[in-house]
């Protein structure tokens, strides 16, 4: 069976905390949060307002023309009595396979968008207790980058470590934290999204059909085919050969999917299946830029030790049938014998 994910609800915001571990690494993941900074009990990454600007920023917002350039900054804050050291660099942004969850790219990844697009003029900084640092950087958007939106951060790795475990194995954790970056490349703006490969992995115990212990797990793909980042809530339901509804899932909301995402959707585990039949599992997607889109597939619910009862007792009834006809065909045998014909008389001679 497959793990069972959980989705990451997002909102569309910048800063972001992750792990990298020593024996591999781990991508930083946008968790949920309000507008405005977002810090650590530790440090903090932030946008620097912009002048003559009372609103704080949560995250970096342009749009630009193919081979445009433009410089910001980013406020790096430390909020310990010990002096922290950082990595700093620009990252792709992504959406996890499993789930969907906005994330960026580690450190060390090979980026070919954003993260490539973003120059610092620091790559590694410490920064001294209870202090504060600006980090000037540019964005510089290729001649061939195409048109649509592109999503990327700046992330800030803290270069020490914290040892941790899980059973016998031993690994050390980088914690980090981020700024998103959203460019829109000028040109046609083509909003697209498909809902495809709906099904379900059951999972049937013998005496499900009487303990009503059977279980699924509903999973459906969502894929980004247009050039803009999309939000929307996925929801999913079963009905039943009447059209009844049989179960309803908790509505998915999705709150940034980047262009050309694939990823999939595992709904939790659903418990109590019906006896036997075939399930339609509908899903349907409501987003914000590219309309509403559905899609469905047939989920047939199945006691096996039902079928198999049924198929010995339908093979029990062949074998006693053909049985009680040789015994018939035995029975009739002698009456079928052909009786020998009498011999004919000897006459006297005349």
């Amino acid at each position: 069976m497959h793990p069972w994910w959980a989705v990451w609800r997002l909102r569309r915001l910048a800063a972001l905390t992750g792990v990298v571990l020593a024996t591999g690494v781990i991508s930083l993941v946008v968790p949920v949060g309000t507008a405005g900074a977002i810090t650590t009990t530790n440090y903090a990454l932030q946008p620097v307002s912009l002048p003559n600007s009372t609103t704080p920023r949560s995250d970096f917002t342009y749009a630009l023309r193919p081979g445009q350039n433009l410089t910001d900054e980013v406020a790096l804050s430390n909020f310990t009595d010990q002096p922290q050291s950082f990595l700093l660099y620009g990252a792709d942004g992504y959406n996890v396979q499993a789930g969907g969850g906005f994330a960026l790219r580690p450190r060390g990844y090979h980026n070919v968008e954003v993260g490539t697009w973003v120059t610092l003029v620091t790559s590694t900084y410490t920064l001294p207790p209870r202090t504060s640092a600006a980090f000037p950087f540019e964005v510089r958007v290729p001649l061939n980058a195409s048109p649509g939106d592109h999503v990327g951060g700046v992330v800030a790795l803290n270069v020490a470590s914290t040892p941790a475990a899980s059973g016998k194995v031993t690994f050390k954790i980088r914690n980090g934290i981020a700024v998103a970056i959203y460019v829109r490349v000028s040109g046609p703006i083509h909003p697209g999204v498909t809902v495809t490969r709906v099904g379900a992995l059951t999972s049937e115990p013998a005496l499900a059909f009487a303990k009503g212990n059977g279980r699924a797990s509903v999973f459906f793909t969502i894929h980004n085919v247009g050039n803009a980042d999309l939000q929307g809530t996925a929801t999913a339901k079963v009905t039943d050969i009447f059209g009844r509804t049989v179960k309803t899932f908790r509505p998915v909301k999705l709150a940034l999917i980047t262009p050309g995402a694939i990823f999939t959707v595992i709904e939790p585990v659903w418990k109590s299946l019906p006896v036997a039949g075939p399930q339609h599992v509908v899903v349907r997607f409501v987003t914000d830029k590219a309309g509403t889109v559905s899609a469905s597939d047939l989920l047939w619910i199945i006691p096996w030790v039902i079928v198999a009862v049924l198929v010995a007792i339908i093979l029990a009834i062949i074998f006693w049938r053909r049985l009680r006809r040789r015994r018939r065909r035995r029975q009739l045998q002698p009456s079928l014998a052909a009786e020998p014909e009498p011999a004919e008389p000897v006459g006297a001679a005349p």
